[in-house]
């Protein structure tokens, strides 16, 4: 029995458990009912917990199959895929791979990165340099002792035995089993920032634009623009974090802070209050999230890259101080707040679509000082779109 058709009969068994990692650091262990783009139904002591899509960080699924890594080619491709191939040819603009996780594949040339043929191992960083070498041609990596060396050309066709490369135009054919790998130039080379990645248990790395499930079967949209499925056991885990990133992560370009008093607190504090302690609003500790003097401007780059912003905010419990709140896009104003204590989190939620700076502005608020301001996001948190 080969590899995908033990995968496919597992399929047809019961559906495996997962554990589901969320943004309030709680973790969910349950049968994963169904998973859309825009929320996840878990039941678990037979009663059904719905988790919104961007509540979730990542997915363990535990089922009997174990990893098995592949032996053979790695084909990487420029949405951050990486496929194991028992397999792989080339001809006429199209790449076909054979894999045990997803049987045979047809791919766009433009969409590949690169082929290695042979294990690095000691060659490891040495392929890793020349992924990363600006080049104007494909590259033809070739093994001679222990180091790495190349040829520019343009790669023509793959067989099962042969390469064929362009050299000055002139076709020149090497056996495959001589040749370490093959490093693709993209003349339009875009590189799709893919907000999820799915692991399956035969080693292949899905970049997954969106991941849906239904009746055991998880269907995967590669940031390529392909559509996979495979069985929810044959999945190791689904990291969905690399759609969201925790604000308190990225570090302000410009902070301005107009000091009224002397003393040695700093102007904001990262996932904790700004004497250090947890970040609470009400009854609710956060874990991360950041925490904002009066007085204070705090400027982030987003480039373009998020979809939402959203966090609860609220005075820090235990302090008197109340602030005014406003939150700009490019320069536009999109939210303006008094915020008050002992009042309840309020939420936030900003389209923040092709937007490349977020402003936070927290100034005094009915009283002219700073004394108790100390202003809470709570789990503030920046969210690419899963779907496009």
């Amino acid at each position: 029995m080969n590899a995908l058709l033990a995968l496919l009969l597992v399929g047809f068994a019961d559906v495996p458990t997962v554990d589901v990692g969320t943004l309030s650091l709680k973790r969910v262990r349950g049968e994963l009912v169904s998973a859309d783009a825009n929320q996840w139904k878990i039941r678990r002591d037979g009663k059904e917990e719905i988790l919104p899509v961007d509540e979730v960080l990542n997915v363990e699924v535990v089922s009997g199959v174990k990893p098995t890594k592949a032996l053979g080619s790695e084909v990487a491709l420029l949405d951050g895929s990486q496929l194991l191939a028992s397999q792989v040819t080339l001809d006429s603009g199209s790449l076909v791979t054979e894999t045990p996780g997803l049987g045979t594949r047809k791919l766009a040339r433009t969409s590949v990165s690169s082929i290695r043929f042979l294990p690095a191992t000691a060659q490891e960083q040495a392929w890793r340099d020349l992924l990363s070498k600006e080049r104007k041609q494909d590259l033809l990596v070739v093994k001679k002792g222990d180091v790495l060396d190349f040829v520019e050309g343009v790669i023509s066709k793959v067989t099962t035995t042969d390469v064929v490369v362009l050299l000055d135009g002139d076709p020149v054919t090497l056996k495959r089993d001589k040749v370490f790998g093959l490093i693709f130039f993209q003349r339009k080379a875009v590189t799709t920032s893919a907000p999820g990645l799915v692991e399956l248990s035969s080693g292949d790395k899905l970049a997954a634009q969106q991941v849906t499930s239904e009746g055991g079967q998880l269907t995967v949209k590669l940031a390529a623009g392909d559509d996979v499925q495979v069985p929810l056991a044959s999945v190791l885990r689904i990291d969905l974090s690399r759609a969201k990133i925790w604000l308190s992560d990225l570090k302000p370009r410009d902070i301005k802070h107009e000091d009224v008093f002397i003393d040695k607190w700093r102007e904001y504090n990262n996932d904790k209050d700004i004497y250090g302690g947890p970040l609470i609003l009400g009854d609710t500790q956060f874990h991360r999230g950041v925490c904002i003097r009066s007085k204070t401007s705090l400027r982030y780059r987003l480039e373009g890259d998020y979809a939402r912003f959203k966090a609860w905010m609220g005075i820090q419990k235990g302090f008197s101080g109340d602030v005014h709140v406003e939150l700009s896009l490019d320069g536009a104003k999109v939210l303006e707040a008094d915020v008050a204590p002992g009042k309840p989190a309020q939420p936030i939620d900003l389209d923040v679509t092709g937007k490349f700076v977020l402003e936070v502005l927290v100034d005094y608020g009915s009283n002219q000082d700073d004394q108790g301001d100390h202003l809470v996001l709570g789990h503030a948190r920046l969210t690419r779109a899963v779907t496009r």
